[in-house]
């Protein structure tokens, strides 16, 4: 809404009708004044009715929804000035205004009709509109009604009551209707030439052209229509000058001389008064004739005036458009001259302002570009139009790649004159298009002789590239493979592949930008084939998914390999713990064994009380029990499952593990094993056997870290916080340097002599909290000891526990069909 306008057009409307309806009171005085007699009787008419030419300036003017208005708006001055001045019955002043009315209306509806739009008076077309339909016609029409009101009312003549009435709405309107359209369109001076000298020459021509009329009018002869046609020759002059304004400026001037001179009985009009016919081409003669000339004359300059303007616009934009234009813009004769060109061609070919023309385009091509344009100019000569790429060679030795779109030239005969060219450089796309060709080929090298298997798959999962490596791994030709997609070559684990839609679902949603797991596929072989899997998603400027980029690293032998050692430590675990055990074993069997000897002596002597035959049986069931302890710890390290797996406490797990390695621990002499186990752990989800492993693994690498002696602290808690079981093994050893730290779990990284270590401790512990899906870090510092933690989530163990659950269930109810 615009602040300070009003609301309704009709908030302005009203200041328009009241201002309306004040002129045309005006206006009916200012023609009473200018009133002749036909007789001795007091004027029924008047010569001159400015009321009719400025109710049709205003309609012409008006939007035709709002002609009504301004038809109520002045009927109360019609009948307010005959009412004061002709004391005339009411129904004869309305129908008087009625005449009006309908008199201005039918004008101006034709004019507008003929006309649409805007009336400016500065065309031939409105101009002739306006005195015929106006100013002849419609006045005609309502001189007619009116002459019949008039005879009704005062008995008058009907033919001079209509001639009096036609002759002066006719010249109201030729003078009027001009007047207040020219005045009020400022938009009507816009389109008038300035010039320097203007005004002086207005004000001159002025002073003669009001000497000259008032000295036509003042002083009659024979020769008076020569003094009327040098005044209309001065007043063309002076609408030459000023334009519209000054051209119905002039005319009301004489209007308003002609009407004085006759009302003072000196003048042509006053001579042949006696006469109405006289009278219509007296009028016609001395003011309709000339008005029209002046006012069509008038309009004319200005149609080619405009006509000009818009010619000179036009030329102006189109060297404008055509000097601006980023493209080069040229004209070659049929010899390849160029004729013409913009500066933007100007700068394509190297060369300063006004130094392409004149040239011939065979200077700044190559020799092998040569016979490309003579075979265009061909096409050319058969009247074709083609687009196609030319390299040139500008002056300082820079080559261009231009795109040049061509169209012949003919002249009116037909003959070939040339051609039209644009020019548009193309060098950045050219370079670029090789940088994305050599880019491409680069890619294709890399897709196609990459080590490991690449795939790209669209969003459904459906493969769309594969390379050479994916399908050797998976024993598919590409055909095979492209008619596949990656769930129909996955192991057919329903956890395993939910996990993978889980994760390229917060690949789709932003949540990550890549992920990377170990997955399961089967050959078209049947064999099981593991990989590492990266996936990443590749989106388009817009952020909007395209497809998958997936690449498969094959650890199938890895896996087995991992296994392979993992069962040799275990066999080598299993050799360091056999002195051990055998020698824990040997200490009860030497017990059971003496006592049952003493007991059988004793028996046999008969000297045997109850008391010392309780006490023996004791001392050989406490010392089978401990035998039966430590086979039970040794065959669940020992145990040959890969991965069976069932709800543990990790405390029992750990005290276990210290009674296999009880011998191994007393031959640390300098170093001692505490424990700090939480009271209230949680049940873990484990393979135990491997769990042990990871503490063997764990405690022997603390050990070698303090060789010099020291303290191993093995401590258990749950964090309820986080949900996680937490196992921590603490030494007061030598530390891990930074700038090792990150690299002791990589598999055969160890800083041990030769022949000391193999470098692989670590790395299987790590491959076994993974396989756990657990967490391990590290805090160490040198000379401050290390401290490695190993965190299970409780949410994770319990989830891992129910899908083996389902799978377990799923088998069991497996029919065989």
């Amino acid at each position: 809404m615009n602040v300070g306008q009003p609301r309704r057009w009709s908030d302005r409307l009203w200041v328009r009708l009241v201002l309306f309806s004040a002129a045309y009171l005006f206006a009916a005085w200012l023609g009473r004044a200018f009133s002749f007699n036909l007789d001795d009787r007091p004027p029924a008419f008047v010569t001159f009715w400015p009321p009719a030419g400025l109710l049709v300036g205003v309609l012409l003017m008006q939007p035709v929804r709002l002609w009504g208005w301004f038809f109520v708006a002045a009927l109360p001055s019609h009948l307010i000035y005959y009412g004061l001045y002709h004391h005339t019955p009411l129904w004869v002043n309305f129908l008087f205004f009625l005449c009006a009315a309908i008199e201005a209306l039918v004008g101006a509806g034709l004019i507008r009709r003929l006309n649409p739009g805007r009336f400016t008076m500065l065309s031939v077309r409105e101009v002739s509109s306006l005195m015929f339909f106006s100013a002849v016609f419609s006045t005609a029409l309502g001189a007619l009604i009116g002459a019949g009101v008039s005879s009704l009312a005062d008995a008058r003549q009907f033919l001079p009551a209509w001639q009096i009435w036609w002759a002066a709405d006719a010249l109201g309107v030729i003078v009027f209707a001009p007047l207040l359209i020219v005045l009020l369109d400022y938009r009507i001076y816009m389109t008038w030439p300035r010039r320097k000298w203007h005004w002086q020459q207005v004000v001159v021509f002025s002073v003669v052209f009001v000497f000259l009329v008032w000295y036509v009018f003042q002083y009659t002869d024979a020769f008076v229509y020569l003094d009327e046609l040098l005044i209309l020759l001065v007043l063309l002059r002076l609408a030459v000058l000023t334009g519209p304004i000054g051209a119905v400026l002039g005319v009301l001037y004489l209007a308003l001389v002609v009407v004085y001179q006759t009302m003072l009985g000196v003048g042509d009009l006053a001579i042949l008064y006696p006469s109405v016919a006289s009278l219509t081409t007296a009028l016609l003669a001395y003011l309709g004739v000339p008005v029209f000339i002046v006012y069509a004359m008038t309009a004319a300059i200005a149609e080619r005036q405009r006509v000009f303007s818009e010619l000179m616009e036009s030329k102006r934009q189109y060297e404008f458009l055509i000097e601006n234009q980023g493209e080069g813009i040229g004209i070659v004769d049929a010899d390849e001259k160029f004729l013409f060109c913009n500066r933007a061609a100007e700068q394509i070919f190297g060369v300063g302002v006004g130094q392409l023309v004149g040239r011939n385009l065979r200077e700044f091509l190559k020799p092998n570009q040569l016979m490309e344009v003579l075979q265009q100019t061909q096409k050319r000569r058969a009247g074709e139009s083609s687009e196609y790429e030319l390299e040139i060679r500008r002056p300082d030795g820079q080559a261009r790649w231009l795109l040049v779109t061509a169209t012949p030239r003919f002249d009116e005969t037909g003959a070939f004159t040339g051609t039209y060219g644009v020019f548009r450089d193309i060098t950045s796309r050219k370079f670029a298009e090789e940088v994305m060709r050599q880019n491409e080929q680069l890619f294709k090298q890399f897709f196609e002789l990459s080590p490991i298997g690449v795939a790209v798959t669209s969003l459904e999962g459906r493969y769309l590239y594969v390379n050479r490596r994916l399908c050797d791994a998976l024993g598919y030709s590409e055909q095979e493979l492209l008619r596949l997609s990656y769930e129909d070559v996955s192991y057919r684990d329903e956890a395993e592949l939910q996990k993978n839609r889980e994760l390229r679902q917060a690949l789709l949603k932003g949540e990550i930008s890549e992920f990377e797991i170990e997955k399961r596929f089967v050959r078209k072989s049947g064999e099981v084939l593991c990989v590492i899997l990266r996936v990443t998603l590749v989106c388009d400027s817009q952020s909007t998914p395209l497809y998958y980029i997936g690449q498969f690293l094959d650890i199938t032998e890895r896996k087995k390999l991992e296994a392979e050692v993992l069962l040799a430590q275990r066999m080598a675990g299993l050799g360091t713990l056999a002195g051990g055990v055998a020698h824990e074993i040997n200490t009860p069997l030497q017990i059971i064994v003496g006592s049952s000897e003493t007991l059988i002596k004793r028996l046999r002597e008969g000297v045997l009380d109850n008391d010392k035959l309780l006490r023996g049986l004791e001392r050989i069931n406490q010392s089978a029990w401990r035998v039966a302890e430590i086979i039970r710890s040794l065959m669940m390290y020992a145990h040959p499952s890969a991965d069976v797996r069932q709800w543990a406490n990790l405390n029992d797990v750990i005290r276990d593990t210290l009674l296999l390695m009880e011998y191994q621990l007393k031959s640390w002499s300098n170093v001692t094993v505490q424990t700090d186990l939480a009271a209230d752990l949680p049940q873990l989800y484990c393979e135990r056997g491997q769990i042990s492993q990871m503490l063997i693994n764990l405690l022997n690498n603390a050990h070698d870290a303090i060789p010099q002696g020291g303290e191993i602290i093995l401590r258990t808690q749950y964090d309820a916080e986080s949900r996680c079981i937490l196992l921590q093994v603490s030494d007061d050893g030598e530390g891990i340097p930074p700038q090792i730290r990150d690299k002791i779990f990589d598999p055969f990284f160890t800083t041990k002599e030769v022949g000391k270590g193999t470098g692989l401790g670590l790395s299987i512990v790590a491959g076994i909290v993974k396989a756990h899906s657990g967490k391990i870090s590290v805090e160490s510092a040198p000379g401050r000891g290390t401290t490695i933690t190993v965190s299970f989530t409780q949410d994770v163990q319990v989830e891992e526990a129910e899908r083996t659950a389902r799978q377990d269930d799923s088998a069991g109810r497996y029919d065989g069909g």
